[in-house]
């Protein structure tokens, strides 16, 4: 699943194409799709707007209507003895979050991504959270999207890390092994 950023990114770009208009055509090439009729039902209707939204999912970390109170009653909700970095990455928990951004986000909060979420203080999830939505705002607006993401950790295994000079570490996390990133230095 992409990142918050890069389907914000996308949003933009497709508002500026389709809000207003009417399109020519309207396909849906996915087989899933062939017995809605979607070209039948919005013939010669106007894209009134475009948004990035997960509908299913957990509160969109860079949506307008983010909820820090959902966020954190998903994250309570969840297992207490899950790390915070695996549990950041479960879309219903909070949708719009991929390995970069948890590695990354972990790092500025000084957060060890193997503590456990029920040892994680709702300041630091919080924290982590106000990183992300700060940094998402600026790789959704910038003209190359991924461009301006931070790299203090994320795919910097082996090297040191610029805060603290330790040895920046990476193995595997939660049900789907996703590489994590992180300093055990100066993330405690």
């Amino acid at each position: 699943m992409s990142e918050g950023d890069t389907i914000h990114h996308a949003a933009r770009r497709i508002r500026a194409a389709l809000a207003g208009r009417t399109p020519d055509e309207i396909l849906t090439p996915h087989p899933r799709h062939s017995l809605d009729r979607w070209p039948e039902r919005l013939a010669g209707r106007a894209v009134a707007e475009v948004q990035a939204r997960l509908t299913e999912l957990g509160p969109d970390v860079f949506g307008e209507d983010f909820e820090a109170a959902l966020f954190l009653r998903r994250l309570r909700d969840d297992d207490p003895s899950r790390p915070i970095g695996d549990a950041l990455l479960d879309q219903r928990i909070l949708a719009g979050i991929g390995n970069v951004w948890k590695a990354e986000a972990c790092f500025a909060a000084s957060l060890d991504p193997w503590r456990l979420a029920g040892e994680t203080s709702d300041e630091q999830a919080l924290a982590v959270v106000s990183f992300i939505r700060e940094y998402m705002a600026r790789a959704a607006q910038a003209p190359a999207g991924n461009s301006v993401r931070p790299s203090a950790v994320y795919k910097r295994a082996g090297q040191r890390c610029r805060r603290c000079s330790s040895t920046v570490c990476a193995r595997g996390q939660g049900e789907n092994n996703r590489i994590t990133y992180w300093c055990p230095g100066c993330q405690l």
